[in-house]
Order: C-alpha cells, then sequence, then structure tokens
C-alpha cells in the first residue's frame, strides 16, 4: 500500500497506538505492512486496519495493544468524486466515508458483545460544513493527503464492495 511513499522524519513519530493522545495514521514497519487509523474522540481511542486480512474493522483501544508504527498526525482526507455515490438509505459500506447531516464517517465492521461482525461508522476528525437532512454521500475511494512544503502525496485507501460481514 505504501511502497514508494517517501517522507521527511520531522513528519513521523514512533509511537504504541495505545499512548497515542491524538487522532493519527500509523504505518507499520514491519514485513506485514499492518496500518492503522487511530481516531481520538471524547477521551477514548478507536483503531481501524486500513489493509490487510481485518481490513475495516475497528476496535476500542486500551493498554494491552502494543503495535508500534510512525505516526503521522498532519494529514488531510481527499476523496475521489468518482467513487460517489447516494447512501442515505445504505448501511455503511466498511471501508467508505460518508458525508452527511452527522458529519464526516468512515465505515467499519465491529464485533459485537456475541462475537458477529456488524457494521457502524466511526467519526472522523475532518471539518466538514453543515449538511441537511436526508442527504448523505459516500466515496468507495479516498486518500490522505500529506503535505511537504508544497508538494502532495497520496495514500490511497479502496473500500471493500463486499457487504464487509463475515
Amino acid at each position: 500500500m505504501i511502497k514508494d511513499l517517501t517522507l521527511p522524519l520531522s513528519l513521523l513519530r514512533p509511537v504504541r497506538i495505545r499512548e497515542l493522545q491524538e487522532s493519527a495514521l500509523c504505518l507499520s514497519y514491519d514485513k506485514r505492512g499492518i496500518h492503522i487509523l487511530v481516531e481520538r474522540l471524547e477521551g477514548r481511542s478507536t483503531a481501524v486496519f486500513l489493509n490487510g486480512d481485518y481490513a475495516f474493522r475497528s476496535f476500542e483501544i486500551d493498554v494491552t495493544h502494543d503495535w508500534k508504527g510512525l505516526a503521522l498526525t498532519d494529514y488531510d482526507i481527499v476523496v475521489d468524486l468518482a467513487s460517489a455515490f447516494d447512501s442515505e438509505n445504505q448501511f455503511p459500506i466498511p471501508g467508505a466515508i460518508a458525508v452527511g447531516p452527522e458529519g464526516d464517517r468512515l465505515g467499519v465492521s465491529v464485533k459485537d458483545h456475541t462475537g458477529f461482525l456488524d457494521k457502524e461508522t466511526l467519526k472522523l476528525n475532518a471539518d466538514v460544513p453543515e449538511i441537511a437532512t436526508g442527504l448523505r454521500t459516500s466515496f468507495m475511494r479516498w486518500a490522505f493527503r500529506i503535505r511537504e512544503a508544497d508538494q502532495f502525496q497520496l495514500i490511497w485507501i479502496d473500500a471493500k464492495p463486499d457487504d464487509g460481514v463475515d
């Protein structure tokens, strides 16, 4: 996923995800290459796998999670307009970003208390304008945009087109 990405050291910080106090994209440096989005809201941290066998599954982070990686906190989220669709009357699609009256949200799959996977949305920390009731647009393809001086690099994410529930 991030094969040819080069970034200045000043943008990266080695971390354990349990120690993050802010939202971040965590890029792993092990051979599995798993990347995790950590969203920190209201004193709680939630992690979402962005690739690999568990792509778009989320979990609440606690003190036992010892994953290490390089945290990137200075990014924007951009969307591929060609991947847009009306999602007002649809369940969340894992990996798709939805923009609607409740703000911006990422579709994820989560295990409920019975161990079954369910679909939910995770609030993102992006800045979006107010949107009227009855309108929701989702994007199947989106990216983290990382700025370095006057240039940008993109890390693209593609949603799962299936139902995302195993």
